[in-house]
């Protein structure tokens, strides 16, 4: 991500967390430090469980556990925050908001924005009334995302 040698608002990891080895998602990690600009979000999946994989290989098909705890200590290691929300994946799989630590009171007011969007459109138009809904689904929360970003830090 750093080769881009520019910064990003918005990243995002969609059931990729949920097949990689700890060392995998280190190096994710450490680009997305440099790469993230500090007021930027990068959403991420993981598949959460009562043990770490431990492994060192990509596992697919199939997925990997982590704990909650244990995603919010490596993405302490280089300098971010995380934030388990209760946003939809068809799969099952826990979406966490990772940011530079130094914005927690910006990405906090974001999630919560986010949180009473999400809650709003569901409640309007349920997902399963749609044609390939997830991907819909998808559409709507990440354009809310993207606007709210640029709304809140980059006026």
């Amino acid at each position: 991500m750093s080769s881009f040698r520019n910064t990003f608002d918005f990243m995002i990891a969609q059931s990729i967390f949920s097949h990689t080895s700890v060392s995998q998602i280190k190096q994710c990690f450490a680009e997305a430090s440099r790469a993230l600009h500090f007021s930027g979000i990068f959403a991420a999946t993981f598949v959460l469980g009562d043990e770490n994989y431990e492994g060192d290989e990509w596992v697919y098909p199939g997925c990997v556990t982590f704990t909650e705890k244990y995603i919010r200590e490596l993405a302490r290691e280089y300098g971010f925050g995380a934030i388990k929300t209760d946003w939809y994946h068809p799969n099952g799989q826990t979406w966490f908001v990772i940011f530079h630590e130094g914005n927690r009171a910006g990405v906090e007011d974001v999630v919560r924005k986010l949180h009473t969007a999400n809650k709003l459109t569901k409640e309007k138009m349920p997902i399963p009334q749609v044609k390939h809904w997830h991907y819909s689904w998808y559409g709507r929360i990440y354009r809310k995302i993207i606007w709210l970003s640029w709304a809140k830090w980059r006026a």
